[in-house]
């Protein structure tokens, strides 16, 4: 089940759905906020209640394999996680997520917004009801 059918939009509604996406990128991405294309990406990292859940286990003294097994995640995203802020005995969920999203932006733009082409050709085939995977080429 891809991501929109979890939300309850149905393969009829996608293509409205998408296009709307492409109207707000066209537009500054207002519905965005402030975050860029890279920064909602970043997302699909760890969360701050994923890592206050490494924080809970680095503090009960739990194994980086068990914390990823309740995390469900490999365990080394869980020991890299800690490595990149401050170690096993130092690291703080708070830190880290802020770290996180720090070291997540790039000054680099949305391919959309930077690329006139693509972005008409996107626009098009949305237009004539291609679906975002037929659009891709997937």
């Amino acid at each position: 089940m891809g991501a929109l059918a979890a939300w309850g939009v149905t393969e009829g509604d996608w293509a409205s759905v998408w296009q709307a996406v492409i109207v707000d990128l066209f537009s500054g991405g207002a519905a965005w906020g402030d975050t860029s294309c890279a920064e909602a990406a970043f997302r699909l990292a760890l969360t701050l209640s994923e890592r206050q859940e490494v924080l809970r286990g680095t503090a009960g003294a739990r194994s980086m394999r068990s914390i990823a097994r309740l995390l469900g995640r490999a365990p080394s995203t869980v020991s890299r996680e800690i490595k990149r802020n401050g170690g096993y005995d130092r690291y703080r969920a708070a830190a880290a997520d802020e770290n996180a999203w720090r070291r997540g932006r790039r000054p680099k733009g949305c391919k959309l917004a930077n690329n006139r082409w693509l972005r008409r050709t996107v626009a098009r085939k949305l237009e004539s009801d291609w679906s975002p995977e037929q659009i891709a080429g997937g």
